[in-house]
């Protein structure tokens, strides 16, 4: 996943907001090698979120 991409939160666990939600990823945040948080702008709620990536499930797809 990059900056700009659509995003469903499927499982959400630490946020409490509902799977189906749909936002964009706004900035990526590399912790160690494996752990990345995604901040998502969530524009029905009017925040920007913290989601782990098995929280969230890629909408679009990239046409090169």
């Amino acid at each position: 996943m990059v900056v700009g991409d659509l995003v469903e939160i499927v499982a959400t666990q630490t946020t409490g907001i509902a799977n189906g939600s749909v936002g964009i990823v706004v900035k990526i945040e590399q912790v160690t090698k494996d752990i990345t948080i995604y901040w998502v702008n969530l524009g029905s709620y009017g925040i920007q979120s913290p989601f782990w990536g098995e929280e969230i499930r890629l909408l679009n797809e990239r046409v090169e």
